[in-house]
């Protein structure tokens, strides 16, 4: 039986002269100068591989090779040998706890997937509760239109102290009209669009905010109040069908009996 390695006879079949029939010569005449190129089974052989990530294997296989073909006269180091035993097992835990890692993290990711799913299912069976209730729901901003003669009416929920008042805002932030509030407590303020120098807003959309009469602190929130008629579930969450709009779960702020 022969002993001869697979390197060991690629680099024989590559330097032997007698094995040319295993070669094949390819020229290239487009050129001003022809050229040739060599090839043989070996050179594939010997360097398909040359790419290849070093793994446990192959590590073990180079320390069992220098061994066997070490200098009988010169041979290696025991120390030098038992590091690199240690490089080895060094080299083996690395990629075992790699593979552990990376184990746990699928497992991580499958529960919290999991959890996710039933988290959303239960959301999605207690949302359905909520259909004939009355929800209270933050409104931050309202939709004016020059053309209407009906003022919008605002719902105002403020905190009892010194005043408070219903700022109205543009889309750069800019005070467009400040109406004091009578009371603390729940109160509804009609807004004909007038600015504060008298002349109307443009038409658009505007924001509101419940402050105290310096501006230096929020002391109330305005709101809407209207039965669920309908849950819808989307991509992005659990959403309630109040007065015709589709409000988050974020939005409400109290949840009661039928107005009915």
């Amino acid at each position: 039986m022969s002993t001869t390695s697979p390197l060991t006879a690629d680099a024989s079949t590559l330097f032997n002269s007698s094995a040319q029939a295993g070669r094949k010569v390819t020229a290239d005449l487009s050129g001003t100068e022809p050229t040739s190129t060599v090839t043989s089974p070996g050179d594939q052989t010997l360097f398909a591989a040359g790419s290849k990530q070093m793994g446990k294997q192959d590590f073990l296989q180079l320390l069992v090779t220098q061994m066997r073909f070490q200098d009988p006269l010169a041979p290696t180091d025991n120390q030098q040998f038992v590091a690199q035993l240690a490089q080895f097992s060094a080299l083996e835990g690395t990629q075992n706890i790699s593979t552990s890692i990376s184990d746990l993290s699928k497992k991580l990711e499958s529960m919290v997937d999991g959890q996710a799913t039933s988290a959303s299912t239960i959301s999605n069976s207690s949302a359905t509760g909520l259909i004939g209730k009355t929800v209270r729901v933050s409104a931050s901003d309202v939709i004016y239109d020059p053309a209407s003669t009906t003022p919008i009416k605002i719902n105002v929920h403020s905190e009892a102290g010194d005043g408070s008042v219903l700022t109205i805002l543009d889309k750069d932030q800019n005070i467009v009209n400040a109406l004091p509030l009578q009371a603390a407590g729940e109160s509804t303020v009609e807004w004909n669009g007038q600015k504060l120098d008298g002349s109307k807003a443009p038409a658009g959309a505007y924001t509101l905010k419940v402050t105290s009469p310096d501006g230096s602190k929020d002391t109330g929130y305005t709101f809407f109040e209207n039965k669920v008629t309908g849950i819808s579930f989307a991509k992005t969450g659990t959403k309630l069908e109040i007065n015709g709009q589709s409000v988050g779960f974020e939005q409400v702020l109290h949840v009661g009996e039928s107005l009915e």
